[in-house]
């Protein structure tokens, strides 16, 4: 890492919204060949660091310096020009155009008479995607690409603009574990041209694995700014969530009941033949990597995907393709992305919990609005939801709250078995450890709980039993966590997959 003047310096930055400091005079900075890394829980004041840096808001006060230059930025325009780009969790790509369109989106080769110089377009969209290390022809589609692969465009796009700060936010939020790897080639790559890199990651494991320096917000707070190589992994948590977490998982030995879910033969989409029970009070896990078909085996049970087998809650027979058949026998689903499948994120944190149950306030089709809030309140308070009030706007909301509202919408309903779908991708540390306890509880209420997770210590740390799926067919099966590890896992589940599930 440089000891010269940094490529990017923060000081003393705040930002205010009504009711909500979301910064009060943080401090960051980044060096040019450098991963430096940001973390904290959510609302801890990390998107509003990074959407002041990108020109979208103004701070209200502080100082940005671009190697050692006071500057303004009054647009994203603005920051462009710095040659500062970010890689959006949610990707900024127009998936009709091609690839060489994307990367020079705004900037492309032009001939005279303005005409665009497709062929130029081409060999430069080409010789960038080389250096990243992906050989794709540059005339594809957006769309026909994996995710994987997008980011990678993304970054030729920043490269493409001669960036020589790159903004990732959660960039591995929806990528195998080799597809990781590669990413953190290009890291290298890049810190190798003296790229400075701002990562922004709630996975301790990859801060480790990526980052020379690491700073710590809270509340809008800069806590702490060190070399990762000083720092151990209880240090960042604790600095993140204020307090020591020593019991991340708190899975307590309870007695399982009678089988309450029973997937016999179940097949469709990219599953074969899978077969599992989940007993009242258990927590099931099934873990796979992206790929294995892991996502689409909730979607089968609960009837999002045509399927064929048998599902049977409680004996009866859930039917195939009718979500609404298996709400009302009891089965719960928690997909793996909230914000496009879960969410309605223009409507209020009311509206997102009572929406399954609102007919539960209506006589003669009109809505008892004084019991909807009634028991919406009851839910925030039961699960800790933090909120402004119950007529919040869920956008507004931090990842962990949107999770647990989603929570609250089932537990409105007289469920059997809740299905949940990497249950706390995109949430903090601390967030992460309420989830837990959370389904820890529901399972000592009586409630069958199944976790489809691609994370393994998520798995090993909360499940009674696990099953590991690969390429759609159960992969292997331990009757209790006590009897797997993490190798054991991995080497049923890690053989080469298909595209994503």
């Amino acid at each position: 890492m440089s000891e010269k003047q940094p490529l990017l310096n923060l000081r003393s930055i705040a930002k205010a919204f009504p009711g909500t400091q979301a910064l009060n005079g943080v401090d960051f900075s980044l060096h040019a060949g450098e991963v430096h890394a940001l973390i904290g829980e959510n609302g801890a004041g990390k998107s509003t660091l990074i959407k002041i840096i990108a020109g979208l808001y103004q701070p209200d006060d502080g100082v940005i310096e671009i190697e050692g230059e006071a500057v303004e930025f009054h647009s994203p325009a603005d920051s462009l020009a710095h040659r500062i780009k970010v890689v959006y969790q949610e990707l900024d790509l127009v998936p009709d155009l091609s690839i060489a369109e994307n990367v020079f989106l705004g900037n492309l080769p032009k001939k005279a008479f303005r005409t665009v110089d497709w062929n130029e377009l081409y060999a430069r969209t080409s010789e960038l995607l080389q250096d990243l290390g992906l050989n794709i022809d540059p005339e594809m589609p957006i769309s026909a690409l994996t995710v994987a692969q997008q980011q990678l465009v993304e970054i030729a796009r920043a490269l493409s603009r001669q960036a020589q700060i790159i903004i990732m936010d959660e960039p591995t939020s929806a990528l195998s574990q080799s597809e990781i790897e590669s990413l953190f080639t290009v890291i290298r790559r890049l810190q190798g041209l003296g790229v400075g890199i701002m990562y922004v990651s709630h996975k301790l494991d990859e801060i480790y694995a990526i980052a020379d320096r690491v700073t710590v917000f809270r509340d809008g707070e800069h806590i702490a700014t060190e070399a990762v190589a000083n720092t151990r992994q209880s240090d960042l948590v604790t600095w993140m969530v204020g307090r020591e977490v020593k019991d991340l998982y708190p899975r307590t030995p309870g007695q399982p009941g009678d089988v309450l879910l029973e997937v016999d033969s179940v097949s469709g989409a990219t599953i074969e033949d899978f077969s599992l029970k989940v007993h009242a009070g258990e927590i099931v896990a099934v873990f796979g990597l992206m790929g294995s078909g892991v996502h689409n085996l909730g979607r089968l049970i609960f009837g999002n995907l045509p399927r064929t087998g048998s599902v049977r809650l409680l004996g009866q027979e859930i039917h195939a393709n009718a979500p609404m058949d298996a709400i009302r026998k009891g089965l719960g689903f928690l997909t793996e992305n909230r914000k496009s499948d879960g969410l309605l994120l223009p409507l209020s944190v009311k509206e997102n919990i009572t929406l399954v149950s609102v007919n539960n306030y209506a006589n003669m089709m009109v809505i008892n609005g004084q019991d909807e809030r009634r028991a919406t309140a009851e839910i925030v308070d039961k699960l800790s939801i933090k909120t402004p009030g119950i007529a919040q706007k869920i956008r507004y909301l931090s990842g962990g709250n949107q999770q647990k509202s989603l929570i609250g919408r089932w537990l409105l309903e007289e469920l059997k078995v809740l299905i949940f779908s990497e249950p706390t991708r995109g949430i903090d540390v601390g967030s992460k450890a309420e989830m837990y306890r959370l389904m820890d509880d529901m399972a000592h209420q009586g409630m069958g709980i199944l976790v489809l997770s691609t994370e393994l210590p998520e798995v090993l740390g909360i499940a009674d039993r696990i099953i590991v799926i690969r390429q759609g067919r159960s992969a292997g099966r331990w009757i209790s966590r006590d009897d797997a590890t993490q190798q054991d896992l991995m080497t049923a589940a890690a053989v080469q997959l298909d595209p994503a599930s």
